[in-house]
């Protein structure tokens, strides 16, 4: 009864999971595998190899190692691609915990699969927007531009602000905007507005930088 109110909640699963035995054989396959691979959980439990061959073929070293441990009973996490029924690269995000019975046995492990294929193209192309953006800011001549978080740390420092400042991106980053820059007469009124803004207060709008629609956070440009 267990073991089928067990089947019946994995199936319920929009993730992929599937429990493979001490032996190394797919025991069960929930019913999201065709959304996520292409192929029914039966035609993965009929073919022993299938879910090798799914793995991509650059990541199947890494996979194959981390299926190859069995001494904790703690949950892990394994980032690999695989290819589907129809060619298709996607993304998983595996979450793994190892199985044992009431006898301390081993009995396998279970392996819960998710579809992060979206995520991973939506945080590439971030990536690449900040590589541009950050060349473009390194290359206004006549601006001198500093990012920073909210405590002040700078987290972007361009060619002109080393012109203006003195100091190198090298030197400036990692920093604190108030010891880098601001004046002393105005480092308490630096130091109260960068905590009203911890706090909820709005930023204006001429230092938010945002870029396809993803906020870069404060900048401010001289």
């Amino acid at each position: 009864m267990r073991e089928e109110r067990d089947r019946l909640l994995a199936d319920s699963l929009p993730e992929w999971v599937y429990w493979v035995g001490q032996d190394g054989r797919l025991l069960y396959v929930s019913s999201a595998c065709q959304s996520v691979t292409g192929y029914s959980a039966q035609e993965l439990l009929d073919d022993p190899n299938l879910l090798e061959r799914l793995i991509h073929p650059d990541d199947r070293a890494h996979h194959g190692e981390h299926c190859q441990t069995n001494n904790d009973t703690a949950a892990t996490t394994l980032h690999f691609r695989i290819l589907t029924r129809s060619g298709e690269v996607r993304c998983i995000e595996q979450a793994r915990r190892e199985v044992w019975d009431d006898s301390g046995s081993y009995r396998g492990y279970c392996a819960i699969n998710h579809d992060v294929t979206a995520r991973r193209e939506t945080e590439e192309s971030l990536r690449r927007n900040e590589i541009a953006l950050a060349h473009v800011l390194d290359t206004v001549p006549d601006i001198a531009i500093q990012g920073y978080q909210l405590d002040g740390t700078v987290v972007h420092w361009n060619r002109a602000s080393e012109r203006l400042y003195g100091y190198t991106a090298e030197e400036a980053m990692g920093g604190n905007l108030a010891d880098l820059i601001i004046p002393p007469e105005a480092r308490d009124s630096f130091i109260r507005r960068m905590q009203e803004l911890r706090e909820g207060a709005s930023l204006p709008s001429s230092e938010i930088l945002v870029v396809n629609g993803h906020r870069l956070g404060p900048t401010c440009g001289h």
